[in-house]
């Protein structure tokens, strides 16, 4: 009996070291891979418009500059579309990402505008103190309508958010969460040779 009842507990503890071994493997999982993109939270409830492989009309004012960018504006130049936030951490870890990329392709005719919904110039100002970020910049600050209205215009539900279109204005990509390594690939598929 007493073997019996030794045996009992030793099975038990092996069957418990092995399934917190599980879920601990499986919290890890998770917390790593996080979710595809996130969410935002202004844009609840609302209806994302069709999209088409045209770029829909736009006005955007740069933050810190003079410059308006619209379809006539960019019309010419490869443009790549970041919608994002600075409390997506998803953006933020792909950042580093986004800063390569850029780099390597800002001379082939390639720019990028960041779109971001934070409420306040000052926290991306902030962020890309830290981070470095020498792309054109658009922060929709208090204007929560105009920033629901491009979203849903541009067919952005989640963060980051990203259309690649081509110089005459035709979308050639859209991805919604991480890309990573990936991004480059992307867009260098579509860019002329250097």
């Amino acid at each position: 009996m007493k073997k019996t009842i030794t045996l009992i507990k030793k099975t038990f503890i092996v069957v418990s070291i092995i399934w917190t071994t599980i879920t601990l493997v499986f919290i890890g999982f998770m917390a790593l891979s996080g979710p595809p993109s996130c969410g935002i939270d202004d844009l609840d409830n609302e209806t994302l418009s069709e999209t088409t492989g045209d770029l829909p009309d736009f006005g955007f004012e740069e933050m810190d500059g003079n410059t308006t960018f619209t379809n006539e504006s960019i019309a010419g130049t490869y443009t790549l579309f970041y919608f994002w936030g600075t409390s997506c951490g998803i953006c933020v870890n792909e950042m580093p990402h986004l800063y390569e990329t850029y780099t390597e392709l800002q001379d082939r005719n390639f720019q990028i505008i960041a779109l971001s919904y934070d409420q306040s110039e000052e926290k991306v100002r902030e962020f890309r103190e830290d981070s470095p970020m020498p792309w054109k910049h658009i922060v929709f600050g208090s204007d929560r309508e105009k920033m629901r209205d491009t979203f849903n215009a541009f067919g952005v539900s989640g963060s980051p958010h990203k259309i690649l279109v081509s110089p005459e204005g035709e979308i050639l990509e859209r991805v919604e969460g991480f890309n990573g390594d990936e991004l480059y690939a992307m867009i260098n598929n579509h860019l002329p040779s250097s």
